[in-house]
């Protein structure tokens, strides 16, 4: 049974993808420009689960996936390094056909895979903000 069932807001839905070779789950609702939330370490999407319903009430699509590995997506081998995880997200939102530019949250590690994703497809993305965490790169993870 998927961890947390019967948490979600009302127009919520779980869904598995398959996506750049694992299987990642996420949460997402509401219509309108994509949101894309990312969680830290040992959090899964249940982070965000206060932020689904306003964020949708403020007319925006929602997406939180529990990143490779966490929560309901599948333990992969390999893989975890950030830029594959932003592939992750990034494949991830093609599949559900969120193409255009997005709005991105990243917590803790969650922060750090937005940093990748930031820096690997920059023209998807509208908005970032990174939040608690040492911006990779630097020396500092």
């Amino acid at each position: 049974m998927p961890s947390g069932t019967g948490e979600l807001p009302q127009g919520f839905t779980r869904v598995v993808r398959e996506v750049n070779g694992t299987l990642i789950h996420t949460v997402t609702g509401g219509a309108g420009q994509p949101v894309v939330l990312l969680h830290g370490w040992p959090q899964t999407w249940r982070e965000w689960r206060h932020m689904l319903q306003p964020l949708a009430d403020l007319s925006y699509t929602v997406v939180a996936p529990d990143l490779r590995g966490t929560g309901d997506s599948a333990v992969a081998e390999a893989g975890y390094d950030k830029d594959n995880q932003a592939r992750d997200v990034h494949e991830l939102l093609q599949v559900l056909g969120l193409t255009g530019p997005v709005r991105m949250v990243g917590h803790d590690i969650g922060g750090m895979v937005a940093f990748s994703y930031a820096r690997l497809c920059p023209e998807q993305l509208y908005k970032l903000a990174l939040v608690d965490l040492a911006v990779p790169g630097y020396g500092l993870e």
